[in-house]
């Protein structure tokens, strides 16, 4: 039998992990020692149509039920509406006129002509994690050198290792994965504080679970002036919410992919399988991407 070999232990590990533990395949699974998870997270269920292989509506009910099912006492995740800024003649403004025939929890409501709630989900990502890594026997290894082949090989803390790898390593799979569409680490800037909201990528903008406010998903590129980037931030952010106090800035590292631009299931070779380009929408598109990435792709069963 050979080993299916999980490298990765944020999101998108925690829900291949418990796919393949829902069908009864073992696996060794491995968190790398700089693996980055966000303390808190928040993301919105409708107004985008991603490049994903199945329903949106159903791929929404699954993350529902998945959160529900790891979280029956709502201690790490909450749905609730989300907040965002959608200028007239935008896309995102377009594309909230067009979102179909959603349930009443996934439905948009208009607040003015360019800021509209939708069904969103807030995470406690980091304490989440945490705890579903010490429960499921998550080992915290140096893993390199991952080779394509029949079948893959790797060196894990100096141990060579062989099976069949599933990468879930965000920005790190550039450090396994020689393509163009994989090139390491734009910066961008995180979030910032404030008593009682969350903004995240896009501007959007919920309940917060940590008492944070957070903008995430907009990057240093070359040519950017990081004081200028940080002013607009904090410019559209108040068009959401007022707050006070200083902004504590953090910054993150995430793939330079723009073929990636959703969340996808990545083929590099033979016996490597991974997801790529989640980002925020991992809280949203995990579940599916794990449940596509197992059932459709894994040729151990």
């Amino acid at each position: 039998m050979v080993d299916v070999i999980l490298v990765g232990g944020g999101l998108a590990g925690v829900t291949v992990h418990r796919e393949l533990a829902t069908l009864g395949i073992a696996s060794i699974w491995y968190s790398l020692p700089s693996d980055n998870v966000p303390i808190a997270i928040a993301h919105p269920f409708a107004g985008r149509s991603l490049d994903v292989s199945a329903d949106r509506l159903a791929a929404y009910e699954l993350t529902l039920n998945w959160w529900r099912a790891v979280d029956p006492d709502d201690r790490f995740h909450r749905i609730t509406p989300v907040r965002r800024v959608a200028p007239q003649g935008s896309r995102l403004h377009r594309s909230f006129t067009r979102t179909g025939d959603f349930p009443d929890w996934l439905n948009v409501r208009w607040q003015n002509d360019e800021l509209v709630y939708e069904g969103g989900l807030t995470c406690k990502m980091d304490a989440f994690i945490q705890q579903y890594r010490t429960q499921h026997g998550c080992l915290e290894k140096s893993v390199s050198q991952i080779e394509p082949g029949e079948p893959a090989t790797a060196t894990v803390e100096g141990s060579h290792v062989t099976g069949q790898f599933i990468l879930t390593t965000g920005p790190q799979m550039a450090e396994y994965i020689e393509s163009p569409d994989l090139s390491p680490g734009e910066l961008a800037v995180v979030e910032a504080s404030s008593d009682e909201i969350r903004i995240g990528s896009g501007f959007h903008a919920s309940a917060s679970m940590e008492g944070q406010i957070g903008i995430g998903s907009t990057h240093e590129r070359e040519g950017d002036s990081t004081a200028a980037l940080r002013d607009a931030l904090l410019d559209k952010a108040q068009t959401l919410v007022s707050w006070t106090g200083e902004p504590k800035w953090y910054r993150g590292v995430r793939l330079n992919a723009l073929p990636l631009r959703t969340p996808q299931i990545v083929t590099p070779g033979p016996s490597v399988l991974g997801i790529a380009a989640l980002g925020g929408k991992g809280l949203v598109w995990a579940p599916t991407l794990a449940k596509q990435l197992v059932r459709d792709h894994l040729e151990i069963r």
